[in-house]
């Protein structure tokens, strides 16, 4: 009976193979298309915001299986026409594969306005490694090509089919992309005994059954007219955002098979060799408790272990052996976390790995079981006294304990053997965590203009981003930062001398001392010298929300402090022109406050407070979060005003 049904695929394999060999001959030479007529395709009056309008993205995946034998299929076939040079971007095209992958039959073409046809000759068709720069990994690779004739008014159109020798399901489909789209399809051909999930994002709509062929069924998914995605500044990421298709993978069911799947790919790999209980001996002789040791563990893969973001087949999903890893020391995140796992085990400690959406890929949907949420892996330990650790050793600025701010307030997986899902919120920071303050000391002269000190203090994410662009810096072009920092408040600015210190220990905040001096910055004629402080924080957060209106909540990347004190010293004769002045905004989500007054004879102060608590601000806030941020701007431009005698 096998051999017969194999018999017959085979067949049917060779049948589609003359049949398409005859009906390729003839795709080069006329123009048949099922949804579009070549006269009445639409111009570039019709969409003049565009530079290409994508006519149709269609894709078919068809599953077979037999018994222990199984592949899919995936038919892709798009057609592009070109408005204007904008839309010269869609005649580049990369297809990526691997060694589980055929691509059986790629085709494409550009037919120019007048309808003569221009077929990519094959030969023109390159493969080469989908990540050249990373030779470590060479198994993942892609055909590239470059489409010939390509012109105003032309269209380009490309179709191909992969073979995979799994169950996959290509388990996400977009349905808008930065183009208008005049057509998207998706449709699958799977054994009818399977009962398989999906869901639809943003859009309501449910697939046809356009064919029931006994052992199989087919579903479509149609959308025709879509309007080009309008991306806002500060959306939430993620497909979720997106109006498309996903599905879970067969045989997944509930959040228990995602994690029995991730376990059974990664046990083996988890495991500790000779060398590596030996660095681990070596690392922790010295500590005494259970977070001593896992800190130690943590540190070493942090600052050790080069990250490598690729993503191979399975490779995508299945770590490396932790002896591997710490053979090489380079790795990506499912690697990282799984050395870490492999050392603690040498001392005792379970670590487990955690599958994470992080805050650029959208929340997690529970509702549909997929590990095609996931596209991060950190780790996590819950120690004997019920604390819990939480590890992103990717992140080479973040300290032991603590995650970056991507990784924070997500609904994650926890893997562990017992084959038991649990899904765990990460912890997040609040706004005092992120604090930056700065304190100024200046001393104003009338002739010569000022000479003070800045004194800035930054902790948590705000100092992780600091500590990425100071690191950035040559040693020898720190004070050139430092004088980059002064000019932007003060022209004619100059460095004295800078101190920065905890730039390398992360548990600690960053503190930068600068000493300096300018020239005067004002006519000594005039009878007012003014100064607007308010500014100098750096964040002006107005500017990002010009539109008075918006589709899609607000999203900033985490909540923070802002403090500035500014201690303004001036000769004896001067007077500050009004006594006292301040101001105050607080919305649920954010506050601000400032304040210009007199605290001696000779002695102004100004005091500025920014909070940002709440980091998601509904759509339906919108216009409140626009004008907040604009009163903000307006307060800041209060100017300490002296009167020069």
């Amino acid at each position: 009976m096998f051999r017969r049904i194999l018999f017959q695929m085979l067949l049917s394999a060779f049948c589609l193979g003359l049949y398409q060999g005859c009906s390729t001959s003839k795709w080069m030479r006329e123009i048949n298309w099922r949804d579009f007529n070549w006269e009445t395709l639409p111009s570039e009056e019709d969409y003049p915001d565009a530079g290409a309008v994508i006519l149709l993205d269609e894709a078919r995946v068809e599953i077979s299986h037999l018994e222990k034998y199984a592949f899919s299929t995936l038919h892709r076939h798009r057609i592009v026409k070109i408005l204007n040079e904008t839309g010269y971007r869609h005649a580049n095209f990369i297809i990526p594969f691997d060694d589980n992958t055929n691509i059986i039959r790629l085709e494409a073409r550009t037919i120019r306005p007048d309808g003569s046809i221009v077929p990519l000759d094959k030969e023109n068709i390159f493969e080469t490694s989908l990540y050249p720069d990373y030779v470590f990994f060479s198994d993942v690779k892609s055909k590239r090509f470059a489409m010939p004739a390509v012109e105003p008014g032309c269209v380009l159109e490309f179709r191909w089919q992969l073979q995979v020798r799994s169950f996959s399901f290509w388990t996400r489909w977009p349905f808008q992309h930065d183009d208008p789209m005049l057509v998207s399809r998706y449709t699958v051909r799977c054994p009818a005994s399977w009962d398989f999930e999906w869901k639809c994002y943003q859009l309501d709509i449910k697939p046809k059954i356009i064919s029931n062929e006994g052992a199989y069924t087919v579903y479509q998914w149609e959308v025709r007219n879509m309007p080009p995605l309008r991306k806002e500044i500060g959306s939430p990421h993620g497909f979720t955002q997106i109006p498309g298709l996903m599905f879970s993978p067969a045989g997944m069911t509930d959040w228990n098979d995602v994690s029995q799947w991730y376990y059974d790919l990664a046990e083996d790999r988890m495991k500790p060799d000779r060398r590596i209980k030996q660095l681990v001996d070596s690392l922790t002789h010295n500590t005494q408790t259970n977070r001593e040791k896992l800190k130690s563990i943590y540190q070493f893969v942090r600052d050790r272990i080069r990250y490598l973001a690729i993503e191979i087949g399975i490779g995508g999903y299945q770590p490396h052996a932790a002896s591997e890893i710490y053979a090489n020391l380079y790795g990506d995140c499912k690697d990282m976390t799984t050395l870490i796992i492999a050392m603690a085990k040498t001392v005792g400690i379970n670590v487990n790995p955690v599958l994470i959406s992080t805050w650029q890929n959208g929340n997690l949907d529970t509702s549909l079981v997929s590990p095609v949420h996931f596209n991060h892996a950190i780790a996590y330990a819950k120690l004997r006294d019920n604390s819990e650790i939480w590890m992103d050793a990717t992140d080479k600025q973040s300290p032991f304990g603590s995650l970056p701010w991507y990784d924070q307030d997500r609904l994650v997986l926890v893997v562990d053997d017992s084959a038991n899902a649990v899904l765990k919120r990460t912890p997040a920071d609040d706004n005092e965590s992120n604090c930056s303050e700065r304190q100024w000391r200046l001393k104003l002269d009338r002739d010569s203009g000022l000479s003070g000190t800045v004194l800035m203090t930054v902790t948590g994410t705000q100092a992780r981003n600091l500590r990425i662009l100071l690191r950035r810096q040559p040693a020898h072009e720190l004070a050139a930062w430092c004088g980059h920092e002064l000019l932007t408040r003060f022209p004619k600015a100059e460095v004295d001398s800078y101190n920065i210190q905890c730039l390398d220990t992360l548990e600690l905040p960053i503190t930068i001392d600068i000493r300096f001096h300018a020239a005067a910055m004002h006519d000594t004629n005039r009878t007012f010298v003014s100064y607007l402080p308010g500014t100098w924080s750096g964040y002006d957060w107005h500017r990002m929300f010009v539109p008075k209106e918006r589709r899609t909540d607000v999203l900033f990347l985490f909540p923070l402090t802002i403090r500035d004190e500014v201690i303004f010293e001036h000769p004896g004769t001067w007077s500050l022109l009004s006594k006292s002045k301040s101001g105050s905004l607080f919305e649920d989500y954010a506050g601000y406050f400032y304040r210009i007054q007199s605290v001696g004879p000779d002695r102004v102060k100004y005091q500025r407070y920014f909070r940002l608590s709440d980091i998601r601000i509904s759509h339906s806030e919108y216009a409140g979060l626009r004008s907040f941020l604009n009163d903000v701007a307006f307060l800041d431009r209060h100017a300490v005003t002296f009167r020069v005698e």
